[in-house]
């Protein structure tokens, strides 16, 4: 009571063995009926390869820079240089930033526990690019420049 009773086993050709039974019929004439007796195929399954071929015979003749693999890895190369090229930028700016500090002492805090606004406005200003943010200057006057660094 099996399924396979009366079936044929299920044979898995190979892409070059349907090239081949194609070429046979396309070059060679050979009827799709000799073929399909020959190779125990059904006509339906060698007409779908056929359809197959012509749909996708344009593969063939496309380029290697115009295959979408080679477009997508071209675009992770740019993609990684940029990374690289950044994580340098960001690797710059965080040895200057660490220097600054180094230079400034850093932002201390003052004996009732509050940060030293002058201080830390004064690294902000610098990170900024002003050359120096007077101690007169008030904190409000100072924040914006801080404010674009962050």
């Amino acid at each position: 009571m099996g399924q396979t009773e009366g079936r044929k086993p299920r044979k898995n050709y190979t892409p070059e063995e349907k090239l081949q039974m194609l070429k046979r019929h396309i070059v060679d004439r050979v009827p799709v009926s000799d073929i399909c007796d020959h190779n125990q195929l059904d006509p339906n399954v060698f007409y779908r390869w056929m359809k197959q071929f012509w749909e996708n015979g344009a593969v063939v003749f496309e380029r290697e820079r115009d295959k979408p693999s080679v477009q997508m890895q071209r675009r992770v190369d740019e993609l990684q240089q940029q990374v690289t090229e950044k994580n340098g930028v960001i690797a710059e700016l965080l040895a200057a930033h660490m220097e600054l500090k180094k230079r400034l002492g850093g932002t201390e805090r003052t004996l009732a526990g509050r940060p030293d606004t002058r201080r830390s406005h004064r690294l902000c200003a610098l990170l900024v690019g002003q050359k120096r943010v007077p101690d007169s200057a008030s904190p409000a006057v100072a924040r914006p420049a801080c404010q674009q660094v962050l």
